[in-house]
């Protein structure tokens, strides 16, 4: 009886812990894992009946607690990671549009993660520019209309919006109460079209900052895939290296 009750309550552990550690790593948010817990459920029913079958080795509690730890452990390091390379991914990608016009400064950028559910994750960045609104719209709708976007609708004194896939862009004229304008792109499509993007020489550097180690910027080729190689870096240190110069 008591071989039983261990093999039921690892069984109960690994029941919630694997499908957690499966959703995370298909998926970059636990809304929905949370508000429909079919397969925390479903995964504990098949752990349970697997416990009480014998089907299961009947560890002991601590050996138990071990393992489903290193599962939350291992779940929780993941997504952090990832929520640190996404976060560089999609603001390279948004501040790459931004850089090719040498009228325009970045004030400041910002990024949400979203919620997986209504908000998506997006970046936002306030701009300013010695240009009107009009020219720095037209700007943005021939980089955009360039690079796949098509136009939703435009208003050239106000706002315009664009599409790509699922994704969305915003250019907002916000000099009604401050000067500046805002450009936002929402990320709805999924996280990995996000991530590789860009080649793999941008997502390994993307890991090795993650890590915490510094590279010299002329040996990050970033954004040479998307948004053409004038956009590798601001020292063109890059092109210089690669002999790309103009």
């Amino acid at each position: 009886m008591r071989h039983r009750l261990l093999s039921t309550i690892l069984g109960i552990l690994m029941g919630i812990s694997i499908p957690l550690f499966l959703w995370i790593l298909l998926v970059e948010h636990l809304a929905l894992f949370i508000l429909l817990p079919i397969l925390p459920i479903t995964g504990m029913i098949i752990g349970f009946s697997l416990g009480i079958l014998g089907k299961i080795p009947p560890l002991k509690i601590w050996v138990s607690l071990l393992i489903f730890t290193i599962f939350i452990g291992a779940s929780a390091g993941y997504t952090e990671l990832r929520n640190i390379i996404m976060h560089s991914r999609r603001e390279k990608t948004t501040l790459s549009i931004l850089r090719k016009d040498p009228n325009i400064r970045i004030i400041e950028t910002r990024y949400d993660g979203g919620n997986g559910m209504e908000i998506p994750p997006n970046v936002t960045a306030k701009i300013e520019s010695t240009d009107s609104f009009e020219k720095i719209a037209q700007y943005f709708d021939n980089e955009l209309t360039n690079n796949g976007w098509e136009r939703e609708y435009a208003k050239w004194e106000s706002q315009l919006a664009w599409r790509n896939g699922r994704d969305e862009a915003f250019l907002t004229n916000k000099y009604r109460l401050a000067p500046t304008i805002e450009f936002r792109i929402d990320f709805w499509g999924y996280w990995i079209n996000d991530l590789f993007v860009h080649n793999c020489d941008d997502v390994a550097s993307d890991i090795i900052r993650a890590a915490g180690v510094q590279l010299d910027d002329r040996w990050v080729p970033n954004l040479t895939y998307l948004y053409q190689r004038d956009a590798a870096d601001e020292s063109d240190s890059w092109k210089r290296i690669m002999n790309l110069s103009e």
